[in-house]
């Protein structure tokens, strides 16, 4: 009786992670999606439609792509996604001409 309760906590601990894994790719997925579909609006000037539309495209590509990974992957692409935006930040703040 012992055992089955310690595989029901350990499955229960494996389950909460991977659901907080996955509820986190979603989140991380969204931010990028905002970020692309903003770029892309002001590029292509777009409507809402196709706004939403590339919303639910980039979400969906960057959830499949890490659907292997583990939340200190996903956490370590968020730190690279982060930089990666601080860096485009201060470029445009420094670039010469603008």
């Amino acid at each position: 009786m012992g055992e089955m309760i310690h595989r029901l906590q350990l499955q229960t601990k494996k389950t909460s992670v991977d659901l907080a894994t996955y509820v986190f790719r979603v989140i991380t997925g969204g931010w990028i999606a905002l970020i692309f579909a903003h770029f892309f609006q002001y590029i292509f000037a777009f409507e809402n439609f196709l706004f939403f539309l590339v919303m639910v495209v980039v979400t969906g590509a960057v959830v499949k792509i890490t659907r292997g990974w583990g939340p200190i992957s996903v956490v370590i692409f968020n730190l690279f996604c982060v930089l990666l935006v601080v860096l485009l930040q201060l470029y445009l703040k420094i670039a010469p001409g603008a």
